[in-house]
């Protein structure tokens, strides 16, 4: 037993050496460091441009002697930005072997970059001094560094970790919950000579903490090594921290187990257990309280896995289509920026759309989105609203060179690119429908406002129904609806002239549309030059290739599910454990009575139907209290119609096995 008991502890520390080691490889990924504060720029009044701010702040780590790391994020083609660093100062208080080679930025990507990130200061300064030139240069800042308790939370949420350190921590709690059953009568022995409940508890929590402690420091040391090897030290006391929780949850539960152990027994049950006939219903009731909670915890994983697995064929559905698309790449909008920054931005915004329209640039911006989100549904029969919730899509001429749209006639539409005038296509469903709907979505647009005498010029046409239209919007795969196109949507075309070139409201309205992925180009370097020369670089958080973007969806959400799938089988795995566990337990504590039962000739029905009726009653509880929290009453009975099957039939056995054990003894077998 002190074997088994020593491998449940050295498996316990193993699982939790897995968790630090994923901990350090997600939190490494971004922070130099878990102990700094850094200055966290939140704003700047201007009185320094960007460039003259950056000299300064050299000027003045080379002054102090000291080092200014700034950690700013990097456009990048994939889902997410790069985190980069760059150091200022010609000192070596920071070493760039603290961080991956690969994450060092380069010159131009630091000048070209926001001011609004962290600065991290090594070296011997007063915090003061460094306030005041922040002050100086006109940076608005905050001392604040990210919360250790929401990262550790964070990253338990993610990936079903939370799910599999409470498997980790109920295995380790069934397992002292037995152990301590097995051990009673070596305890009430050493009870009856006179040892205190605290000396016995004291010399078997040293004991196992040791056993323990040497698995888990020992995985403990093996992630520090590998966070040094990767030159991620700076994380190495956050990865303590988490470590230090783990270490405190074990001995939490131990502590449990052991108040439960410390119940279990007293004056009155030595001499019961030392003969072998203590009736411990409480290891017993234990036992079936948490195979109840394991069991509520594989249906809530269950219904999960099933969402996730219908998410995943919606996608490998139209990974597909959008596998077909043309290689293009969608810049999206990150920064959080200021007012007078906004105008700018917009003015910047427009210039960007003329360089589109003589560079073959697309613009595709489908309002339905912003009902998918969270649902996953779209109302396609919703035309109420041209920008937010209606099945509209806005683009611009180069739309229509690459997607065959047919007019009522059968011929291909197209216009130029600086067309003057804004063409709003309905599908000849909504031909009633046209000149009111053409009406409202001038007014939405604020078309009349972009003139100066409030006419703007615009047409109607009318297209065959029962079209569907590219989106070119892989934004929609966040927001849940996996289709590349939708179902004959109102399509407007717009362009720079028909907007009546740059002006606040047209300017505002490209940069909306920019803002919801709707640009999209073939070549990404031509792009990323575009925009740096326009100044928008430091605010794009990213470019997203439609065509591949489905793909690395569809990976994420395949891992999910597997990562899934096998915490579910670990917990059905512990499910079986505490099934056999409670027969045998009620086995072991009834043994007598079951043996004078067998011997009267009872039915094995006759003589468990007590135990029996108490695993009925609450399976069937739980399966109530399940329908109203779940509301799915098929997979919600199926599973617990099944729970039953396996907990009865493990019942079964273990009766059967229980009769020829009381046989056997009373042939003097045993």
């Amino acid at each position: 037993m002190t074997k088994i008991r020593n491998i449940v502890f050295v498996i316990v520390a193993s699982c939790f050496g897995l968790l630090l080691f994923s901990f350090g490889q997600s939190v490494s990924s971004h922070g130099i460091s878990s102990l700094r504060k850094p200055f966290n720029i939140t704003a700047s009044s201007n009185k320094f441009t960007s460039d003259e701010i950056n000299k300064n702040l050299e000027t003045f780590a080379n002054k102090n002697n000291i080092n200014i790391v700034k950690e700013f994020s990097v456009p990048k083609v994939g889902t997410k930005t790069r985190q980069a660093y760059y150091v200022l100062g010609k000192s070596h208080h920071f070493s760039k072997s603290q961080v991956i080679k690969s994450d060092m930025a380069t010159r131009s990507e630091f000048l070209t970059s926001d001011l609004r990130y962290p600065l991290y200061v090594f070296g011997d300064v007063n915090q003061k001094i460094v306030s005041q030139e922040l002050n100086r240069l006109g940076l608005s800042f905050q001392r604040s560094s990210d919360n250790w308790n929401w990262q550790v939370s964070d990253f338990l949420e993610d990936n079903y970790f939370d799910v599999f350190l409470e498997l980790i921590l109920l295995l380790l709690f069934l397992s002292l919950i037995v152990f301590n059953f097995k051990a009673s009568r070596a305890s009430n022995i050493m009870y009856l000579q006179g040892v205190s409940k605290l000396t016995i508890f004291k010399k078997r929590f040293i004991k196992d903490q040791l056993v323990f402690l040497s698995g888990y420091i020992a995985a403990y040391s093996i992630n520090l090594i590998v966070l040094f090897s990767t030159h991620h030290w700076g994380v190495v006391w956050l990865v303590t921290y988490f470590a230090l929780i783990l270490y405190a949850t074990q001995l939490i539960v131990y502590l449990i187990a052991g108040i439960i152990w410390s119940w279990s027994y007293n004056r009155a049950t030595i001499l019961p257990t030392i003969k072998g006939s203590a009736k411990n219903r409480l290891t017993l009731v234990i036992v079936l309280v948490v195979k109840t909670i394991t069991e509520v915890i594989i249906l809530a994983s269950l219904l999960t896995l099933g969402q996730q697995l219908n998410t995943n064929q919606e996608i490998k559905g139209q990974v597909s289509t959008w596998s077909k698309l043309q290689e293009r790449y969608s810049p999206s909008l990150s920064m959080n920026i200021t007012s007078e920054e906004q105008d700018t931005e917009d003015k910047q915004t427009y210039k960007l759309v003329e360089w589109t329209s003589k560079h073959h640039g697309l613009i595709s911006n489908y309002a339905g989105y912003n009902s998918a989100e969270g649902s996953g549904r779209l109302n396609f029969n919703d035309y109420s609203d041209y920008y937010n919730g209606g099945n509209v899509l806005v683009v611009n001429a180069e739309y229509l060179r690459l997607n065959h749209v047919m007019d009522g006639y059968g011929n291909k539409m197209s216009f130029n690119a600086n067309d003057a005038v804004t063409h709003f296509l309905f599908p000849e469903k909504l031909k009633n429908q046209a000149n009111r709907l053409t009406q409202k979505y001038v007014e939405q647009m604020g078309l009349s406002h972009m003139f100066k005498d409030g006419n703007a010029k615009v047409a109607v046409h009318l297209v065959k129904n029962n079209q569907n239209r590219l989106t070119y919007n892989p934004a929609s795969l966040d927001m849940g609806y996996y289709a590349s196109s939708v179902p004959d949507p109102v399509i407007i075309v717009v362009s720079p002239e028909s907007l009546n070139g740059s002006n606040s409201d047209a300017n505002r309205l490209w940069n909306a549309m920019m803002s919801n992925n709707a640009f999209s180009f073939t070549d990404y370097h031509k792009l990323n030059r575009k925009l740096v020369s326009l100044g928008m670089y430091k605010h794009i958080g990213g470019y997203t290739n439609i065509k591949s973007y489905a793909s690395k969806i569809y990976q994420e959400q395949q891992s999910k599910v597997m990562q899934l799938s096998i915490i579910l089988g670990l917990m059905i795995g512990l499910f079986v454990f505490e099934c056999v566990l409670a027969c045998s337990l009620y086995f072991g504590i009834y043994q007598r009575t079951h043996a004078i039962r067998t011997l009267m000739g009872q039915s094995l029905l006759k003589t468990h139907y007590r135990f029996g009726l108490v695993l009925a009653v609450l399976i069937i509880s739980e399966w109530m209290l399940s329908l109203i929290v779940s509301h799915s009453l098929h997979l919600t009975s199926v599973y617990y119609l099944v729970d039953s099957l396996i907990t009865f039939l493990i019942f079964y056995v273990k009766s059967k096995k229980n009769v020829m054990y009381i046989g056997a003894s009373l042939k003097g077998d045993n």
